[in-house]
């Protein structure tokens, strides 16, 4: 029932994402190099403010929002739960999501997915395998994994398109 209703703020941000693919990519092409950053600072943005109102709606209307999936006390209960962990982390989902369009788009496509592997998948399988051995058996500590890999892809790509930004800006 939670992931059903994170999938509508995800797909908000996700515009967001498309529109970084677009533009950003159109200001490559011009070589118009300082329109990249703003394209990329408007779309990080308004991604993340996307990301935080639409999370702090469906957090106030979890219980009426959620009634639509379940009449079960205990459902509510753990998807409430999840959403404590998750819905702060749609923000920076979204920035790693502009981010690493971004990137790609700045001629960095297996940059952007090898940050990806990094952040969401390695740190993820560490923190499971090692990491989460020596925590209190919660599930909660397994979605605050999720927005700690965003972070970590998000610092990734940012590190990747500032190299980038300046090998472009010296070449032209």
């Amino acid at each position: 029932a939670s992931v059903n209703l994170e999938t509508f703020v995800h797909s908000a941000m996700t515009s967001f994402y498309h529109a970084a693919i677009a533009f950003v990519g159109q200001n490559m092409g011009a070589k118009k190099y300082a329109n990249v950053k703003k394209v990329a600072f408007n779309c990080v943005f308004l991604s993340a403010a996307t990301g935080l109102i639409f999370s702090v709606f469906l957090f106030l209307l979890r219980i009426p929002l959620l009634s639509l999936y379940t009449d079960s006390s205990e459902v509510v209960k753990w998807a409430t739960y999840r959403m404590l962990f998750m819905l702060p982390a749609y923000p920076l989902c979204g920035i790693m999501d502009v981010t690493s369009a971004t990137l790609r788009t700045m001629g960095r496509s297996v940059t952007a997915m090898v940050n990806a592997l990094l952040g969401a998948c390695a740190f993820r399988s560490i923190w499971v395998s090692f990491i989460f051995k020596f925590l209190p058996r919660d599930i909660g500590w397994i979605y605050a994994s999720i927005g700690m890999s965003y972070v970590i892809g998000i610092v990734l790509n940012v590190v990747f398109i500032i190299v980038r930004y300046n090998s472009l800006k010296k070449e032209s």
